[in-house]
């Protein structure tokens, strides 16, 4: 049996994280515009996460560069994100 104090600590915890990820991006028009409004603040939430992964994708890059820089990683980490253009939903 689930036990349902385990499950609402696992339950917040995963919010906290959505919250953080979405911190500063503007959704309240979901929540009570029109069913354009929120087809564009859905498109805004997809377009947010895209550009957030890119941005750890370099950090995390930057970071194994700085581990082991090599000429073939930096070639190679420049080569996938001109190979990744933005996608942009709007």
């Amino acid at each position: 049996m689930l036990d349902e104090k385990e499950a609402i600590k696992v339950l917040i915890e995963e919010y906290e994280i959505v919250r953080d990820i979405y911190h500063g991006f503007g959704y309240l028009s979901a929540f009570d515009g029109t069913p354009q409004d929120r087809l564009r603040v859905l498109a805004g939430a997809i377009e947010w996460i895209l550009e957030r992964q890119q941005q750890w994708a370099v950090k995390e890059e930057d970071k194994q560069e700085k581990e082991s820089p090599s000429p073939v990683s930096r070639c190679r980490s420049r080569l996938v994100i001109s190979l990744c253009p933005r996608v942009n939903l709007r």
